[in-house]
């Protein structure tokens, strides 16, 4: 099957494209099947499919788009369409601007072999906070506080 391109968004995004993710290799956007081949898939939303891949050599998460969203499987108007690759681009515009050491790190957007095939890369953090927090129960409260104050610090910086 043919590629195929959204030309403004590629331009647009041209200084964040990954060229090489490894995990993204195989399948299509959307394709269930398809992307558990390419990476291990650790969950998914209604925006796309989650999952492990690496940028060299270094561990990073993916989001996929699903197929469906862009027309992949089903006829979506174009507005609709346009709408939801606009809603990613700006994502990944915004996401490439954010430095902080309290923010999952963007890693940059993959273009994929099949049509609208589109992932946005992240750093992949060992561990999340709710896991962090179910494994060590005894967690001392100055610890705890340290935690909820780099959070809050994330989160102002977004603001």
């Amino acid at each position: 099957m043919e590629r195929v391109r959204e030309p403004e968004i590629e331009a647009e995004l041209g200084r964040l494209v990954l060229p090489k993710v490894k995990g993204l290799g195989g399948g299509e956007a959307g394709d269930a099947e398809g992307a558990a081949a390419a990476g291990e898939v650790i969950g998914a939303g209604a925006y796309g499919v989650v999952m492990k891949v690496e940028v060299n050599g270094v561990p990073c998460i993916a989001k996929r788009l699903h197929g469906v969203l862009v027309g992949k499987q089903f006829t979506v108007n174009v507005a609709e369409k346009k709408a939801i690759l606009s809603r990613f681009k700006n994502e990944c515009i915004l996401l490439s601007r954010l430095r902080h050491p309290n923010i999952v790190q963007f890693m940059g957007v993959h273009f994929g072999a099949g049509p609208y095939d589109l992932s946005l890369v992240m750093e992949q953090l060992y561990m999340d906070l709710d896991k962090c927090l179910a494994e060590n129960p005894g967690i001392p409260a100055p610890i705890k506080v340290s935690i909820l104050l780099d959070t809050s610090y994330g989160l102002l910086h977004l603001h």
